[in-house]
């Protein structure tokens, strides 16, 4: 039961009062035929005239762990029922009349017919099914032929990690009824998505939108992944795998750190001793030591090394002169750009002094720092960098020579460089003797914040009334550019011209309302997001809207407890809907009606429950013309 998510707690059937009916559906393998409403009596079902099988209720505990255990085996991808809930569905087929009244119900589909349901293999969408109860015909209807979703069925909406878990969240297209979830995984060295077994999940809605949380337990640490969810309907047929998600439990704060890297000849033995220290080392795949005789060109690999290594000892190439030693760190995301160089040499170093007056400031996008050279001794000079004053700053600049110059500048366009961020830097001489002077002055910079914001997440389009589409999108990001106004557009083609649909940008919401003049019937949206800065993001994916689907239910109610009674609350969004009429239910099955209201009136108070007693609710809509949707969700309370 871990390796799902219901969309429903539990599986209720839509009954018209106490009579019987069966309803056909479309599974992965073939038809299912399952029986809503009493079970008292064995159904006879007929398939294109003929004899097929009955539907008979069964109470035998050995029997249905032999039904539970074919389901498994015909339909993998459909949930299991645990062992340990068995006894209490058992006790509520022996008790209820009617199949709505059955704890934790769900299909039972086998080859002979017991059980609730009968699995047709051969079963195809244009198929005939009759039914009759002692010789009296009950009606039959087809729930679901085609096994199409409106795609994407989910999309990837953000990720968080701690303790080593990774929960991502996806959103729901409200199009679709999805009746459980299966999460899947990919780690970045992998060539294909598995299952995620022990992942759990739970349920989440800001207002329209359902989302599934989906938290991976089982990760090993330092992790990289890519992560896709499938969505299943109650027939076990399944969405196609929603777009990757990229997710990790890594963060800056574990980034690996070469600390204390040097080399030195050792007398006694005449090698050179290369040494160093990485801190979390946990996040390195492999270390690449190079040697070069030049300061910044012709570097050829010397060692592949594992990352808990620290020493590597090397025949000195040409004593008296600099050898430049490099490590490169492969990281599980890749090449790491701080990349330290060291030089060696076997003869006296004599002292230089550190330059003077250091300065720093913005040459268009980087930061230019320049100095004054002290000590015509010198040889040349070394730019040092850190985030932190106190903490020991790596070097980021190649050797610069020195010459008959007085001044020196050298600008830093690193990619490490973060916008909105400080940076501290320090130079050091080198003498000709290839030793290091103390570090100069530090001086710090503060980067300035011009990135483009994060292009918005989760975007649907939802018509709202014959000329009105409703856009909504996810505003949450990361980073400091990020966006407090929107640009919608608008095409009539998928891979046309999109039109921006304001002058004015949307300011802090998350939706527009889109007013259609035109007389097409599909239509297709993006969003972009605007900086404080006036940066403008990239458009989101489109999203479509078919102007010819007007008929849209109200699918969930809003209950809760208020001191007058039970506040029933919806939203008023259904496409030319004028009414919705509210159904309630007790804990022992009844049904009734509160009446029906008009859409716009958006709430109505339950007087008549009393306290503590278990009630249900569910929406029925009822358009202009008369014409009726029941929503198949029950929200239930009890408090």
């Amino acid at each position: 039961m871990k390796a799902v998510v219901y969309l429903i707690l539990f599986v209720t059937f839509s009954l018209r009062s106490n009579a019987q009916r069966i309803v056909c559906g479309m599974s992965p393998l073939g038809a299912t035929i399952h029986l809503e409403g009493k079970t008292t009596e064995p159904v006879l079902l007929q398939k294109n005239g003929k004899d097929f099988a009955k539907i008979q209720l069964q109470t035998s505990e050995s029997e249905i762990k032999k039904e539970l255990a074919k389901t498994k085996s015909m339909l993998p991808d459909y949930p299991v029922m645990h062992d340990s809930l068995l006894h209490y569905t058992l006790e509520s087929l022996r008790k209820a009349n009617e199949t709505n009244g059955i704890y934790g119900v769900q299909y039972l589909p086998v080859k002979a017919a017991l059980g609730l349901a009968v699995f047709d293999k051969q079963g195809q969408p244009s198929d005939v099914y009759t039914a009759s109860v002692n010789g009296v015909s009950i009606p039959v209807s087809w729930e679901r032929k085609e096994t199409t979703f409106i795609e994407p069925a989910l999309s990837g909406r953000r990720y968080r990690s701690w303790y080593g878990n990774i929960e991502s969240s996806w959103n729901i297209n409200p199009a679709n009824k999805l009746l459980f979830t299966k999460l899947f995984r990919k780690s970045h060295d992998s060539l294909m998505f598995r299952p995620v077994k022990e992942a759990t999940y739970m349920m989440s809605r800001k207002g329209d939108t359902l989302t599934v949380l989906a938290r991976d337990t089982t990760p090993t640490t330092l992790s990289y992944f890519q992560y896709s969810m499938v969505g299943y309907d109650f027939y076990g047929n399944a969405s196609n795998p929603s777009l990757p998600l990229t997710a990790d439990n890594l963060d800056n704060s574990t980034l690996p750190v070469v600390l204390g890297f040097s080399a030195k000849e050792n007398a006694q033995s005449k090698l050179v001793e290369v040494r160093w220290k990485v801190k979390f080392h946990q996040r390195v795949k492999s270390l690449v030591l190079q040697r070069s005789i030049y300061r910044d060109k012709g570097f050829e690999t010397i060692a592949q090394l594992q990352p808990t290594d620290s020493i590597y000892r090397d025949v000195a190439v040409n004593p008296m002169e600099a050898i430049y030693y490099r490590l490169l760190i492969y990281d599980l995301k890749g090449l790491l750009d701080h990349t330290p160089v060291v030089p060696m040499v076997s003869k006296s170093k004599p002292d230089v002094m550190p330059p003077t007056l250091v300065t720093c400031s913005m040459k268009g996008n980087y930061p230019e720092i320049q100095w004054t050279i002290s000590d015509r001794s010198a040889r040349g000079f070394k730019v040092y960098r850190t985030r932190v004053i106190g903490e020991e700053p790596e070097l980021i600049s190649a050797f610069i020579e020195a010459d008959h110059n007085t001044q020196y500048r050298w600008i830093d366009s690193s990619k490490a460089l973060t916008p909105g961020q400080s940076f501290h830097y320090a130079i050091r001489g080198q003498g000709k003797g290839y030793t290091e002077s103390e570090f100069s002055d530090f001086v710090s910079i503060q980067l300035p914040d011009d990135r483009s914001p994060e292009v918005p997440q989760g975007v649907f389009a939802r018509l709202m009334g014959e000329n009105q589409v409703l856009v909504v999108w996810n505003t949450q990001g990361e980073f400091s550019a990020n966006a407090r106004a929107f640009r919608v557009y608008r095409s009539e083609q998928l891979d046309g011209q999109y039109k921006s649909l304001h002058e004015v940008p949307v300011f802090m919401e998350n939706s527009f309302t889109d007013t259609l003049n035109e007389i097409g019937s599909t239509f297709y949206y993006r969003v972009s997001s605007i900086s404080p800065q006036g940066k403008e993001s990239a458009q989101s994916l489109p999203v479509m809207v078919n102007r010819g689907n007007m008929r849209q239910a109200i699918p969930d109610l809003l209950v809760r407890n208020t001191e007058t009674g039970t506040l029933i609350i919806w939203p008023e969004s259904a496409a030319m809907a004028e009414k919705i009429e509210i159904q309630y239910q007790d804990e022992e099955g009844k049904t009734g009606s509160l009446g029906a209201f008009p859409i716009h009136q958006k709430e109505t108070i339950d007087t008549s429950r009393k306290a503590n007693e278990p009630r249900g609710y569910r929406a029925v809509t009822i358009f202009k013309d008369g014409s009726r949707i029941e929503s198949a969700n029950w929200t239930f309370i009890a408090e």
